[in-house]
């Protein structure tokens, strides 16, 4: 969006904090008589989310690691809220970082749950005289199994995998007139480690809101590997 010097009528604030509450991003939008929306300002408060954003706003793919040749995640893509609901986990909605010669997830053993730190973006109303006026309020992390050995009958290399991996979103609720919508995506998965496997993947969630007929959104990252299980990509 291009952004002006000035500030008429009705703001919008958007915000996406970390789990500590620090502010990672934000920006006030303006918006015009016929509810379209101008971004006034955006600060980028980390370098890796607004590397990614700037990234997809170019139209560039993101290149989110090496693929390789003897491992295989078992879906590269999802929704994770539609209709303004945050989608359930399913086969459909979560993944694996297994090793080709054995995709069998239950000859994996000693795996161990994890999940990262929580992303909020919220969409609020800029005018705070009668109170905070909330449209939008996400929360989303990825979490999962990792440390996963195979068993002595498996045919995988020694190593740590990913028998699951998700994008899970534990809060979103939208207020009239915004909408809501989500998706993620996985990198090809790398394997990071010398002499055993340490399986690695990289998740990015696209986050939307629509105002009306406009939409708007953030992109987040998160990284998974098979011995440090599931962490944030922002700041570290």
């Amino acid at each position: 969006m291009p952004l002006i010097s000035h500030q008429t009528g009705k703001q919008l604030i958007e915000i996406l904090r970390g789990p500590d509450g620090e502010v990672l991003y934000d920006a006030t939008l303006a918006v015009s008589s016929d509810n379209k929306l101008t971004a006034l300002n955006e600060n980028w408060h980390d370098k890796k989310i607004e590397a990614s954003n700037r990234l997809l706003l170019q139209g560039n793919e993101l290149t989110l690691g090496a693929q390789s040749s003897t491992l295989e995640a078992s879906k590269l893509a999802w929704e994770i809220i539609k209709e303004g609901k945050s989608v359930g986990k399913s086969a459909d909605a979560k993944s694996s970082v297994l090793s080709k010669a054995d995709l069998d997830p239950l000859n994996y053993e000693g795996a161990v749950s994890g999940k990262s730190g929580t992303y909020t973006w919220e969409v609020n109303d800029a005018c705070t005289i009668f109170g905070k006026i909330n449209y939008v309020t996400i929360k989303v992390r990825l979490e999962g199994k990792f440390k996963a050995t195979p068993t002595a009958n498996s045919k995988a290399p020694a190593g740590h995998y990913l028998p699951d991996v998700y994008v899970n979103v534990t809060h979103c609720t939208t207020k009239f007139p915004c909408s809501a919508s989500g998706s993620a995506n996985l990198s090809n998965p790398s394997n990071i480690g010398r002499g055993e496997v340490n399986t690695e993947v990289k998740a990015h969630a696209k986050l939307t809101a629509g105002w009306f007929a406009q939409h708007f959104g953030i992109t987040i990252g998160f990284q998974a590997t098979g011995t440090g299980g599931f962490k944030l990509l922002g700041k570290e």
